[in-house]
């Protein structure tokens, strides 16, 4: 999906440059990995004719911002796949962290073989 997004010219250069590689927006677009933000640039509100096209590779909202609102990773189309490859592992990470500190005996590490806690058989407690 494509979203059409207004950028001041304050902040335009740095992401026309790669300095500045996330928008923190409100998420009343439901925005995805693999989205495209056609970033226009403006000046008192008014279009200078400027604009940037920049891949979504990761979506973060969590506790840290107000509700509703998230902080967008993006990067120049020609390095979207890296970054969202990258990102998914993360998020991978991210949510097997958090699995795990909420409820550590049910955590596997997908590279190690035997139980998550020695001694513990996590199969008795699958089947009941």
């Amino acid at each position: 999906m494509v979203h059409e997004l207004k950028l001041d010219r304050e902040w335009f250069p740095a992401v026309a440059e790669g300095r500045k590689t996330v928008e923190i927006r409100f998420n009343d677009r439901d925005y995805q990995v693999g989205d495209v933000l056609l970033l226009k640039e403006t000046e008192d509100g008014i279009y200078t004719g400027e604009e940037l096209r920049r891949v979504v590779t990761h979506v973060l909202a969590y506790n840290g911002l107000r509700e509703n609102w998230v902080a967008l990773s993006i990067a120049d189309r020609t390095d979207a796949k890296a970054e969202a490859d990258k990102a998914e592992g993360w998020e991978a990470a991210i949510q097997a962290s958090r699995h795990s500190y909420e409820n550590p005996r049910w955590f596997k590490n997908p590279y190690v073989s035997g139980p998550a806690v020695p001694g513990y058989d996590q199969t008795k407690e699958e089947t009941k």
